[in-house]
């Protein structure tokens, strides 16, 4: 049973980081232009600024 356990463990152990991620506090709306020109909300012009079919796309971090 123990051996059970500890695969449930480490699977919550690596989700337990992203319960703490979520951002409540995003001023970035895509209707107003000015919020936009924020440098947080430099991710969310990018992904504005791509067609939409592709759901995911990556960026290089300079």
């Amino acid at each position: 049973m123990a051996g059970m356990r500890v695969p449930g463990v480490l699977i919550l152990l690596a989700w337990a980081p992203l319960a703490l991620a979520a951002v409540s506090d995003c001023v970035c709306d895509p209707a107003d232009s000015e919020s936009l020109a924020a440098r947080q909300c430099s991710l969310t012009r990018e992904a504005l600024a791509r067609p939409a079919p592709p759901p995911v796309f990556f960026l290089r971090d300079i």
